[in-house]
């Protein structure tokens, strides 16, 4: 008798195809691991398909990460750009108003006058005055604005140092500061001192006018030491100043010398 034995299917279905037993087939924890050699061409194909999909996933994400990373560097660099901008615009910048503070030999920009009380703008001749750019006494190389005076003939006289800065642009609000060293030598009886003043209508009017004078003494003999007048809150009083002076003056019955150097107007 002959007996038919049934012949069972004894591979495993894997995509739609038979895995043969002497394929390496195996299932690990997590990982299909197949031999690719035994696989049909479709199913080759697909694979192929996939790896490459896998792929292209991972180049965009690389991709991603890479844009992320110009973008947060980008922002950062903006925020960091804004913000020293900001500071640089918090920063208070110090603008010089005066020509030639150091007094150079022969200034053009420093001007020498005297006249008497009252008549400001008319100079005279004074017997008592003398004023020089002097290289005998200095605070920085090579001179400095001097005014002497040994007699008195006359009490009713000032003689003085100026600048004029012709139309000046002054923020409304801000700080007008005069520096300037000062030397003495036997400097008694009256008035030395420094002075900020603001003139429009052809220097025949007045907007205001501030003075050392009365707040800081400056007499007897000295080194070169120096002195500040500050004009806070500036404003024109009555009309847009057309011209700014700062001058140093000796008036009175001042006798001595007096050295001017190292001067300063600043806006603050």
């Amino acid at each position: 008798m002959t007996i038919k034995k049934t012949v069972y299917n004894m591979g495993f279905a894997s995509g739609g195809v038979m895995c043969k037993l002497g394929a390496l087939c195996f299932y690990s924890s997590s990982v299909l691991v197949d031999s690719l050699v035994l696989r049909n061409p479709l199913e080759r194909k697909a694979l192929s398909v996939g790896a490459n999909a896998n792929n292209n996933m991972v180049g965009q994400s690389d991709n991603h990460k890479n844009f992320m990373r110009v973008y947060f560097f980008t922002l950062s660099l903006l925020i960091c750009m804004s913000g020293c901008k900001s500071d640089n615009l918090n920063q208070k910048v110090n603008l010089e108003l005066l020509q030639d503070g150091s007094i150079s030999i022969g200034s053009v920009y420093w001007k020498y006058e005297s006249h008497k009380y009252g008549q400001v703008g008319n100079p005279t001749e004074s017997q008592d005055f003398i004023g020089s750019i002097s290289t005998e006494r200095f605070s920085t190389n090579p001179s400095s604005l001097k005014i002497s005076r040994q007699r008195i003939t006359e009490t009713d006289r000032s003689a003085y140092w100026y600048q004029d800065i012709i139309y000046p642009s002054i923020p409304k609000g801000s700080s007008l500061v005069l520096r300037a060293k000062i030397r003495t030598e036997k400097i008694e009886g009256g008035t030395v001192a420094m002075y900020i003043l603001g003139l429009f209508d052809n220097k025949k009017k007045e907007n205001f006018f501030v003075s050392t004078e009365g707040s800081q003494k400056i007499e007897g003999t000295s080194d070169f030491k120096e002195y500040t007048l500050r004009f806070d809150n500036y404003v024109d009083k009555y009309s847009p100043t057309e011209i700014l002076q700062v001058g140093l003056i000796i008036s009175g019955s001042t006798t001595g010398d007096v050295y001017f150097d190292d001067v300063s107007l600043l806006i603050e």
